[in-house]
């Protein structure tokens, strides 16, 4: 679930607990203050004695008290570390269980923003050419590795090929072009961000439909060629789809020539947009699923809201469970998302 929140520095817990419920998962207990900088992220698995919830296996799981001090707190998911849990994928990669997404942050708050993810303990970034700042987060990777506050290696890079690149010329420049702009020598994950083409130079997002190519099972297949070819050279440790479908997704899969099964496919996913069949699909076959917009996507285009459409952050179970556990709507949303 790829998120950005506000988190307190409140400390280490007396008595937590952790409930699981079909609204998501709760963890309880007072809070103390603590002076250390490193007390914002604490393992509630390693410091006290609760049982992980099923979903997590046994693995330990890093939370963050997001309450004042001395009133009852609600601890949330609050890293992505290398050593927190993980998922490992078809190919063999660790994939951190949450992340930070980049998109819709202005180019003027980059910077902080990816510093206050590092802190705090996120180590899968998810990045996007289309998202125009590539480049500036490269320049504060490399910032913050001179600081020796990280290595590569303790970074899990996630960036997609747009569907302006959708030759397989266009996948390989597009991956050389994102490799150079962070500065590193191979991704952890590349994804096809939208399944389909469009012709380049388009002036907005989304773009006119005179710019759309569409999609084709073949032209899928090209692209698809082409990342694993760069999954082949090292340049990249997994290999996914964005934005795809349930039938699309079989027909790639049914292709005759595949050579290397989707690791992870990223899809909007909330309670509202739950993908029941897809995400069934994908687990069924070895495929993990990545939630984005895991607040409800309130910032997507006009063309495709309407008015009357709920808001997930105001739907009335979500506030109920949020006053039940002391929590924010958007802390039980998330805690939603991470537990499916």
């Amino acid at each position: 679930a790829a998120h950005r929140t506000h988190r307190s520095t409140a400390g280490p817990t007396r008595n937590a607990r952790i409930v699981t419920a079909a609204s998501g998962v709760r963890v309880r207990g007072p809070c103390q203050s603590h002076a250390s900088q490193s007390s914002v992220l604490f393992n509630v698995y390693h410091r006290q004695q609760a049982a992980a919830p099923s979903w997590l296996a046994g693995a330990p799981i890093p939370f963050g008290c997001i309450s004042q001090p001395d009133e009852p707190c609600v601890f949330q998911v609050a890293t992505a570390s290398m050593s927190g849990p993980n998922f490992i994928l078809n190919t063999g990669s660790a994939m951190p269980a949450v992340g930070f997404g980049t998109w819709g942050i202005p180019n003027d708050s980059i910077s902080s923003s990816i510093r206050s993810a590092i802190r705090i303990g996120y180590r899968l970034l998810d990045l996007a050419p289309v998202y125009g700042s590539e480049a500036a987060v490269g320049s504060i990777l490399a910032e913050l590795q001179q600081e020796g506050k990280i290595q590569r290696s303790d970074l899990f890079l996630t960036s997609k090929v747009p569907p302006t690149g959708c030759s397989r010329e266009g996948v390989i420049q597009t991956c050389e072009d994102t490799l150079k702009k962070l500065g590193v020598s191979y991704l952890d994950l590349y994804l096809v961000h939208w399944p389909f083409c469009v012709k380049p130079g388009s002036p907005t997002w989304p773009p006119p439909q005179e710019y759309m190519l569409g999609y084709s099972p073949e032209q899928l297949r090209e692209t698809w060629r082409a990342m694993e070819q760069l999954y082949a050279a090292g340049k990249v440790r997994s290999i996914g789809l964005s934005n795809i479908g349930l039938n699309r997704l079989k027909k790639l899969l049914a292709s005759a020539d595949l050579v290397v099964k989707p690791a992870v496919i990223q899809i909007e996913f909330h309670p509202y947009l739950q993908s029941a069949s897809l995400v069934r699909f994908c687990l069924a076959n070895g495929i993990r699923v990545t939630a984005y917009s895991s607040l409800g996507s309130a910032m997507r285009p006009a063309k495709y809201q309407a008015d009357g459409d709920p808001t997930l952050l105001k739907d009335p179970v979500l506030l109920q469970v949020a006053a039940e556990t002391g929590a924010s709507p958007a802390a039980v949303a998330l805690a939603w998302a991470v537990s499916k």
